[in-house]
């Protein structure tokens, strides 16, 4: 029997295929997302036409407008004035995890573009396969989200009484103003 000619073969079809698309979309997206805020969270500093811009030197664009979370943490620091001694120190925090935080090679980027479309250009659907590139990419995005917290921890730690309470301020009204989104 012709499975375009069965509507119950035909949705099962349509919703393996769109299962799919989905699952290779998030995939794409999420490597692709991790390995940029990875990389611009690690190393402290963004690329723009070509130069890397500074912790002292973002912080000083006020008017730029930053997307998502990028930066965040930087534009909290810069308002809580810290000292020369605490940007310092900050820096230290950030290199250290800088180096913990490798951002994947080209290399790795393209095999694993190739397994994703391996995935999608089979026959047969391969779940399991599909299941385990999804977890190795939580496991990396979680791994990266746990060093970011840590070095956030270790950042916060450096804030004197004073600062920790304006942080904990511009945070609640950050927390405030992206749930209303």
């Amino acid at each position: 029997m012709n499975t375009f000619n069965n509507p119950v073969k035909m949705n099962r079809f349509a919703a393996k295929v769109g299962v799919l698309v989905l699952l290779a979309g998030s995939v794409l997206l999420v490597s692709q997302v991790q390995a940029t805020t990875t990389e611009l969270e690690a190393q402290g500093a963004t690329q723009d036409k070509g130069e890397y811009r500074t912790f002292e030197h973002k912080a000083g664009h006020k008017g730029e407008r930053h997307s998502g979370h990028r930066g965040g943490m930087l534009r909290m620091l810069h308002k809580l004035e810290l000292t020369e001694a605490q940007k310092a120190e900050v820096k230290l925090v950030m290199e250290k995890y800088q180096q913990g935080g490798e951002r994947p090679t080209q290399e790795q980027r393209e095999a694993h573009r190739a397994q994703v479309l391996s995935l999608i250009t089979q026959a047969n659907f391969d779940e399991n396969a599909a299941q385990n590139l999804v977890l190795e990419k939580q496991q990396q995005h979680q791994a990266a989200m746990v060093n970011k917290l840590k070095m956030q921890n270790e950042i916060y730690q450096l804030l004197n009484e004073e600062q920790k309470a304006q942080f904990t301020t511009h945070f609640t009204k950050m927390a405030a103003k992206h749930s209303r989104r």
